[in-house]
């Protein structure tokens, strides 16, 4: 029973088993965050919630093995991180979303070396800076237009 709720949580309720379930997280998470309009401070609250129980999931998973593709409870808090104390202007939030996934993807600006750190750390930090740096580039593009 509690490996079933791993994977459930893992894999934000088995999105992580279809293709392409890291996008979908995000483009579902977006489209979550624009409509409830939550504020900042329920942002954080949910943000550390999920942290802290994802960090707890992954380490004890028997489901999945390292950083496994169906794992998109990374990609949800760093999707969250991207966000976080924007404007909910549908057109920002869409913005940080495409510059958060470029560099989940891609891994530039030294993002891979979290990937080597062991356990559920290394596979949840890459994603938390790549939104850390999703978020200051669009919020460093706000402050320039």
């Amino acid at each position: 029973m509690k490996e079933f709720f791993f994977k459930i949580f893992n894999s934000v309720i088995f999105i992580g088993y279809l293709k392409g379930g890291g996008t979908l997280v995000s483009i579902l998470l977006l489209i979550l965050i624009y409509h409830l309009k939550l504020n900042t401070i329920s942002v954080i609250f949910i943000f550390s919630l999920l942290l802290l129980t994802s960090v707890i999931t992954i380490e004890y998973s028997k489901s999945f093995v390292g950083d496994d593709d169906r794992i998109v409870i990374d990609e949800l808090l760093g999707m969250i991180v991207s966000i976080m104390f924007l404007p909910n202007n549908f057109f920002v939030l869409i913005f940080s979303v495409l510059i958060f996934r470029y560099l989940d993807i891609t891994k530039i600006f030294f993002l891979d070396r979290f990937e080597r750190i062991n356990g559920s750390t290394g596979i949840i930090l890459d994603d938390i800076f790549a939104g850390i740096f999703a978020n200051l580039i669009t919020s460093l593009i706000l402050v320039l237009i």
